[in-house]
Parts: structure tokens; C-alpha cells; sequence
């Protein structure tokens, strides 16, 4: 091994392996010989040779024979029914428990604890919560409507996410006026007879009740290929539109591109019952979204196809389509947080000025810059002598905060404490 900081043999046998980057275990080898056509076990473990070598330590075995060292398969299993199955995602909790998903069209497809135990008709999601070891359901279960779901062609896929409270998201697409929608942002079919809706389902951690399912579609087709869900328990999802009424909001591309399809990435709150941001992402010929990853300060990063020559390229490692179908990445900063001042609060006014930011009079391009433009760079522009912050107050804030002699307090209040209770909504309503 390469600079390993340390190496050890723990007491199930296991080679312990300590790195800059974390700890890694390989399991405890399996080791056997080929006798007369079955499979003899041989005694061995680790042995350490100094401080970044390992070998192995054999007891008796026949030294004529091959001998075969193999890695551990933990468990490996089928899973299906009579007829056709087909699985298109996988997520795995902190417990090591396996949650996949995927389309089938098995009457008899196991089901165990399921929020659905019947199939519906044609192709149906399933969703399926594996023990640990691999060995045991802890809940399988049908999600559809009497149509079709998934596509026909299966070119696009689906995904799921878990969260840190084993709740599963599911995502894919679906023909059925009536798959089964709860607490939706939409609860209708948007498509056509050939269109497919994307849908957005979060199952219990128990696996049998629906915390919320909806649709997300416009008037041609739109799947889901790809989720992800942050720490708050808000969806991602990326996928791809052919859609020009695809419904968008705080969008960073608000229209439609053309060609066949967009891709798109869309952020749900943790309700499920409202868009946060949702935005296409294409050229002027074909793009999907399929895979959707996120970071703990809420970035979303996208990857998927494209074919379009001017595919939106900003800070790129190659900024030329390369022929026929080329992949792609995009990272995107939450852009929903574009208006999370409301108007309300102040005049935030970038008219005048290198910033021109002012509030009531005082120029605050400092504080505004260091908070949303450029925060890697701090907030060097606003000292202590020159702002009075007060966050002994009981809300909603009652002694002033000043900087440069104007009131900052509902500002102050609405960003640092208590944004979820204080600051309204872009369109006025109270965010409760």
C-alpha cells in the first residue's frame, strides 16, 4: 500500500486500513481449493509485513491445487416476480439497509408491509427496503395508476434518495391520470395520451404511508431520472422536458429551448407542496438530465446528455461541443435564495454606485456583498464600532440595529434570527 497512516488486523479478522481520507476494512478473505470438483476451505488470515504491506498466513492446504483468495460477497439476491421486472435506482441509509426502484409488470411481484399490495395495471413502480444483510424485506411495495409508468422505450429511467430518517424519494414518470397523489404541489396529469408526467413520491421510514406524492408535467412529456434530497428534506430532481409550459420559478432559464427535449433540475420543499426553484437547462437540439447530487450548502450538481452545440457552458473545463453526444456537468448554487429579502424589509437599490446598495439611506454594499455576492471573502466592510447588532431582543425585534444610523432591525431579524418564522414569502404571504 501506498503511505497508508497505519495498518492493523482487528479481532474479527478484518485488515484495518487508516488514510488521510478515512478508515478502510477489507473483510476477513475467504480462501479455498477445487477438490475433485468441490470447494474446500482453507484456514487463513492477514499478515502484516511492516508498516504498509500485508500478506497472507495460511494453515494446511494442498500445495498441488490452485489456490483461490476471494473477496467477500456480502449478499447478492434476485428479485421479481412472474413476469418482466425492472430495476433503475438504488440509495443505502447510515443502517446499511438497501431501499431500491424501479418497473414492473409482475401481478405477483413481493410485496411486504406495502403502502400498495396490488398491482395496477401495465408497468408499475415498485419500491423496495432491504435488511443490512440482504436476506429480509423490510418493506416492498406497488406505486401507480391503471396506465403505464415509467416509458415505454425505458430510455429514461427514475431514481431514489433516502434521507437521514429512512424516508425514501422516488422519482420516474408516469402515464396514469391516476397515480396516486397526497399533499401535492400538483395533483392533476398535465400530458397528452402519449405524454409521461414526472412524479415525486416520499414514503414513510416504515415504508406504508405516502408523506406526499405529486406530479410534475406540462403539456408534452417530462420524466424524473434523478433524485436527491439535502439535509432539510427538500428533493431534488433532474430529468428531462419536452414540455414548453415545463412550470419554472426563481428560474435561472425560464423557456424552453427547443428541439426534442430540455433537461431540467427542480427543488421541491421538504412539504412537497411547492416548487422552491425549478429551471430548464439546454440548447437548441436534445438534452437530458440523469444523475442529480448535492452538497451541504445546498449547491445542486447535474449531469446528462446533450447534443446541443450551444449548450450553456460558464466557468468550463471545455466550453466546445465535442460531435454526436456529449456529456455534461452543472453545478448550481440555490437559486432561490435570489429572493430571500423581500421587498418589505427594505429597498435594496443596485442602481447607483460601484454596488449602490442602500437601506433607508445607508449604503450597504459591504454587508450586501459580504453576505451574497462574495462571502468567501467575508464581511470585512462592517466593524463592530459601526454596527449596533443586538440578538438579545425577543422577536420580532424591538431595539434598533443600526448601521450608518439606519434601522436594520426587521432585516436583521428576517436573515439571522428568525428567518423561518420572520421572513415572508416572495409573493408577500408569511412563511410560517
Amino acid at each position: 500500500m501506498r503511505a497508508p497512516e497505519s495498518i492493523s488486523v482487528n479481532a474479527s479478522g478484518e485488515l484495518v486500513v487508516e488514510t488521510k481520507w478515512g478508515e478502510v476494512v477489507e473483510r476477513k478473505p475467504v480462501i479455498y481449493q477445487i477438490e475433485n470438483g468441490s470447494r474446500v476451505a482453507v484456514e487463513g488470515e492477514y499478515s502484516l509485513k511492516g508498516t504498509s504491506a500485508f500478506g497472507f498466513e495460511l494453515h494446511d492446504y494442498n500445495t498441488v491445487l490452485p489456490l483461490v483468495i476471494d473477496p467477500v460477497l456480502s449478499y447478492s439476491t434476485y428479485l421479481g416476480g412472474s413476469d418482466s421486472d425492472r430495476c433503475y435506482g438504488i440509495a443505502v441509509d447510515a443502517s446499511g439497509a438497501a431501499y431500491v426502484t424501479g418497473y414492473t409488470y409482475s401481478s405477483d411481484f413481493p410485496t411486504e408491509n406495502a403502502w400498495d399490495d396490488s398491482h395496477n395495471g401495465y408497468w408499475d413502480v415498485f419500491v423496495t427496503k432491504f435488511s443490512a444483510a440482504g436476506n429480509s424485506l423490510l418493506y416492498s411495495t406497488f406505486l401507480g395508476g391503471s396506465d403505464w409508468e415509467g416509458d415505454e422505450s425505458f430510455s429514461h429511467k427514475g431514481g431514489i434518495a433516502v434521507d437521514g430518517s429512512g424516508c425514501a424519494y422516488v422519482t420516474g414518470g408516469t402515464h396514469s391520470s391516476d397515480f396516486p397523489t397526497e399533499n401535492a404541489w400538483d395533483d392533476s396529469f398535465n400530458g397528452g395520451y402519449y405524454d409521461v408526467d414526472a412524479f415525486v413520491t416520499k414514503f414513510s421510514a416504515a415504508g406504508n404511508t405516502l408523506l406526499y406524492s405529486t406530479f410534475l408535467g406540462g403539456i408534452g412529456s417530462v420524466m424524473g431520472n434523478a433524485i436527491a434530497v439535502d439535509s432539510s428534506g427538500c428533493a431534488y430532481l433532474a430529468g428531462a422536458t419536452g414540455s414548453s409550459d415545463f412550470p419554472t420559478k426563481d428560474a435561472w432559464d425560464d423557456s424552453f429551448n427547443g428541439s426534442n427535449a430540455d433537461a431540467f433540475v427542480t427543488k421541491f420543499s421538504a412539504a412537497g407542496n411547492s416548487l422552491l426553484y425549478s429551471t430548464f437547462l439546454g440548447g437548441s437540439d436534445w438534452d437530458c438530465g440523469y444523475g442529480v447530487a448535492i452538497d451541504g450548502a445546498g449547491c445542486a450538481y447535474v449531469t446528462g446528455r446533450t447534443q446541443a452545440l450551444n449548450f450553456p457552458t460558464v466557468n468550463a473545463w471545455d466550453d466546445s461541443h465535442n460531435g454526436n453526444g456529449d456529456a455534461f456537468v452543472t453545478k448550481f448554487c440555490d437559486i432561490s435564495q435570489s429572493c430571500c429579502i423581500p421587498p418589505s424589509v427594505g429597498d435594496l437599490d443596485q442602481g447607483g454606485g460601484d454596488l449602490g446598495f442602500n437601506y433607508d439611506g445607508a449604503d450597504l454594499s459591504a454587508m450586501i456583498n459580504g453576505l451574497f455576492i462574495d462571502p468567501t471573502n467575508g464581511w470585512d466592510g462592517i466593524c463592530l464600532d459601526e454596527a449596533d447588532v443586538d440578538f438579545t431582543s425577543e422577536r420580532p425585534v424591538v431595539d434598533p440595529m443600526t448601521v450608518d444610523g439606519a434601522d436594520l432591525s426587521l432585516l436583521i431579524d428576517a436573515l439571522f434570527i428568525a428567518p423561518t418564522h420572520f421572513l415572508k414569502n416572495c409573493d408577500g404571504t408569511d412563511n410560517w
